[in-house]
């Protein structure tokens, strides 16, 4: 009885949990409402592997399968950001790092030139 069950058991996925926190560079601060999404990386393709937003304090929380590599999509003020987690990296206290941008440009960039021609 105990084999049959062992070899049940061996034939399902093993399950893990993504857990991490979403943070913002521009403010040093963790950023809640980021849309964070899964994607399954595997020898026959990508696969949707789940999505969540994050909470209050950036937390984030999303189930998979363990084993496989995995691409981790955050997409915040219309910029997307990605972090790939190989097959046996942690998959607790994951960082995905997202920025504020500015429609101005922050500096200002110039360039002097002086050419010189020998004859």
């Amino acid at each position: 009885m105990k084999s049959l069950a062992l070899l049940l058991l061996s034939g399902l996925p093993l399950l893990a949990a993504i857990e991490g926190v979403v943070l913002n560079r521009t403010t040093g601060q963790p950023q809640a409402g980021v849309a964070v999404t899964l994607t399954k990386l595997s020898q026959t393709g990508m696969q949707p592997g789940g999505n969540t937003t994050s909470g209050a304090g950036g937390v984030f929380k999303l189930e998979t399968d363990a084993g496989n590599a995995h691409l981790i999509t955050a997409t915040y003020k219309g910029i997307t950001y990605n972090l790939q987690l190989p097959p046996g990296a942690p998959t607790t206290g994951v960082q995905l790092m997202v920025a504020d941008v500015s429609a101005k440009p922050i500096t200002k960039a110039e360039q002097h030139m002086i050419l010189v021609e020998a004859d």
